[in-house]
C-alpha cells in the first residue's frame, strides 16, 4: 500500500508542476486554457481523481474515507470545469470576480503541503 501513497503523492506533484503558478486567478485561467483546447487532455490532467478512481473500481479498495476523499476530488474536478466555463465564457458572478482580481496567492510550498496532507488522508484511507 506505501507504493499507492508514493503514486498518490507523485501525481498530486505533477498537478502543482503543471500549473505551477502562484496567484489564483493565474491558477483559475490556467485551467480554463487547458479546458479551451482540449477538454479530454484536461481531464486526463485530474490525475488523482483519475488514480481514485482506479483504487475504487479497479483494485476494489473499499473505505468509508477513501470513498470521501473520492467525492472530493470528484467536486474539485467538476468545479474545476466550472470554473473554466464560465471563465472562457465570461460568465463570472461578482463574489467571483472579485476573488480572481483580490491579488490571493497560494505559494507553491503551501500546494506541495496540501499535497503531503492529502497523501497521509490517502493512507488513512487504505
Amino acid at each position: 500500500m506505501g507504493n499507492l501513497v508514493i503514486l498518490f503523492f507523485i501525481f498530486e506533484c505533477l498537478d502543482v508542476a503543471l500549473n505551477n503558478s502562484t496567484k489564483f486567478k493565474d491558477l483559475i485561467y490556467g485551467y480554463a486554457r487547458r479546458w479551451a483546447k482540449n477538454p479530454i487532455f484536461f481531464l486526463l490532467t485530474q490525475f488523482n481523481f483519475l488514480f481514485l478512481s482506479f483504487c475504487i473500481f479497479g483494485l476494489g479498495i473499499n473505505s468509508g474515507l477513501l470513498y470521501l476523499l473520492y467525492l472530493l476530488y470528484m467536486f474539485d474536478s467538476g468545479y474545476k470545469v466550472y470554473l473554466s466555463h464560465n471563465v472562457i465564457n465570461n460568465n463570472l458572478n461578482k463574489d467571483l470576480e472579485m476573488l480572481l482580481n483580490s491579488g490571493y496567492t497560494i505559494e507553491i510550498w503551501q500546494r506541495f503541503l496540501f499535497a503531503f496532507c492529502m497523501s497521509g488522508v490517502f493512507y488513512l484511507s487504505l
